[in-house]
């Protein structure tokens, strides 16, 4: 069931060419309470520089054996995952025109431009100015006037 709702939600919520994928969804897929707790932690508290062991100690398990049940459990290494969270709240971010991209990676909670730069170039294969300008849509033409005909993306900011 909950395949089944990854595909359809997180299908109908992107714009074409974007990847297909949630961390909101990975959290839910595990029956191991310590892990859904984590990855709901990680998503509220991006702004954290979390450790292995910190998060291991909220998990209630030793490091070595958190680092294996959340790989196996969630697909991703704590590390991965908490980038890909950065990631999509960037992306999320992006779609409002009119903030500059340093105020992006900051609320993103990357550590600066660069290092959102290097995930988009590494996830992507373009950056986020490129992004914005693909995915970010307005609806208005380049003549500065509204074209009805296009279909205006629309992006949620969830900040926690």
């Amino acid at each position: 069931a909950l395949r089944v709702a990854t595909d359809m939600v997180v299908y109908l919520k992107r714009p074409g060419g974007q990847s297909q994928f949630s961390t909101h969804l990975l959290g839910e897929r595990t029956a191991r309470p310590g892990i859904r707790d984590v990855v709901q932690w990680i998503h509220e508290n991006l702004h954290e520089r979390p450790t292995v062991a910190g998060l291991a100690k909220r998990a209630m398990m030793s490091e070595r054996h958190f680092t294996r049940v959340f790989q196996q459990e969630v697909g991703l290494s704590t590390l991965e995952f908490i980038e890909t969270c950065r990631f999509e709240r960037a992306t999320r971010l992006l779609g409002n025109p009119s903030l500059p991209l340093k105020t992006v990676a900051a609320r993103a909670c990357f550590s600066d431009e660069a290092q959102m730069r290097r995930v988009f170039q590494k996830k992507l294969g373009i950056s986020p100015t490129l992004y914005r300008e693909r995915f970010a849509t307005t609806g208005v033409h380049a003549s500065g006037v509204a074209d009805p005909r296009r279909t205006v993306a629309m992006f949620e900011v969830v900040d926690r």
